[in-house]
């Protein structure tokens, strides 16, 4: 018997989304944004270790793994948890979610959780130190497209203004860190500048 084909990328999304339609309807929910990859835990780490290595190298991805990914995705779940517990909000939050078969690329989360953001939130909640995550920057500039409410931790209003500022200040530094933080740094402006460019084009 011959093996059945791989599900395509976009066939494994919409089966997701499909699963999330038969069970939720069509409720909104509040998704928490936060650093998995990135973050303030990265930035930290990439001084004191990520710095002498490749990031090619084995040993650069398990560390990271170990030492970034898996304590940030903790702090993502547990943050979901308490708005869940003291807030009774509903929240996704993608710590959790592992894709099909493992093997997404990194613009494939983005937009899967593009999608997510589309279709299902209400509101986007960031957590501290947003501003230093790539996907948390992005996710940002899907909610000013989309015209939903950003918010911080405290459930405080995030303006565009202010949030454009936060990523200009927190990376000011990343130059003299490592060639990959430049390289970071520069992904995260653009990321400013087109959350500031969506948001003045939302307002005219």
């Amino acid at each position: 018997m011959t093996e059945p084909s791989a599900l395509t990328f976009e066939q494994q999304t919409e089966a997701i989304a499909s699963m999330m339609r038969s069970a939720l309807g069509a409720a909104k929910y509040d998704y928490l944004s936060g650093p998995i990859t990135g973050g303030p835990r990265f930035i930290n780490w990439e001084r004191s270790v990520g710095i002498s290595l490749s990031d090619d190298e084995q040993t650069y991805r398990l560390l990271r793994k170990r030492q970034v990914i898996d304590p940030n995705i903790k702090d993502l779940i547990r943050f979901a948890e308490s708005f869940r517990s003291e807030k009774n909000l509903n929240v996704i939050e993608p710590g959790s979610f592992e894709s099909p078969n493992q093997l997404w690329s990194q613009n494939e989360f983005y937009r899967f959780w593009e999608s997510v953001i589309t279709d299902r939130a209400d509101r986007v909640i960031f957590c501290d130190g947003w501003e230093t995550s790539v996907g948390c920057t992005y996710e940002y500039l899907c909610a000013v497209r989309n015209g939903q409410k950003t918010l911080d931790t405290r459930l405080k209003s995030l303006p565009f203004s202010k949030a454009v500022s936060l990523i200009k200040r927190s990376s000011k530094d990343f130059d003299e860190i490592s060639e990959r933080m430049k390289q970071h740094r520069a992904k995260l402006l653009a990321m400013g500048q087109a959350i500031e460019f969506s948001a003045n084009d939302q307002q005219s």
